[in-house]
């Protein structure tokens, strides 16, 4: 009779134990972003912060100048030490986070794992070499669809600014 009545009081500590334990660790997450917005496509994209980015001034549009972002504030960007402020800037261009990331990266391990499977079947030179060819383009197009950056020109419809994503992973 009292193992039941034990257990039980054990089971309800260790509740308030969690749940005390829970509220107490603060796992926001805070990142800061560049976020792009064009009304006319109905489009949102963003950089994040330590990005490598390219950028054209309004005062130089002829030159490209590279650099890695720093800090994002509201009405400028830091770059390389440099206060940068988007409206003197034309375009601005770095590797965007959106689904084609996404896509990019499942077709990388697809043609990675497709590749693998057709020097399985070497034995079978054409079967195998079909398989290892055609994992070599899905992986191809993957790196390229996980690397490749886009450009936003600032004078056609996209604009910008600093803005933050505030998460918490444990929720």
């Amino acid at each position: 009779m009292k193992y039941p009545i034990i257990f039980t009081v054990l089971l309800l500590i260790s509740q308030a134990v969690q749940l005390t334990a829970q509220q107490l660790i603060d796992d926001t997450k805070v990142i800061k972003v560049l976020m792009f917005e064009n009304e006319h496509k109905d489009k949102k994209r963003m950089i994040n912060e330590t990005a490598r980015i390219k950028y054209k001034l309004r005062s130089d549009s002829k030159q490209v100048i590279k650099g890695t972002l720093e800090d994002i504030k509201k009405d400028k960007m830091i770059v390389d030490g440099k206060d940068v402020y988007y409206n003197d800037c034309s375009m601005i261009a770095g590797r965007v986070f959106n689904e084609e990331v996404l896509a990019g990266g499942i077709m990388s391990g697809t043609g990675l794992t497709t590749i693998i499977f057709g020097a399985a079947l070497a034995g079978n030179i054409i079967v195998g070499g079909t398989i290892v060819g055609s994992g070599l383009a899905v992986l191809v197009a993957g790196i390229i669809m996980v690397t490749k950056s886009k450009r936003f020109n600032l004078d056609k419809g996209w604009e910008v600014y600093g803005a933050e994503i505030i998460y918490n992973p444990a929720t």
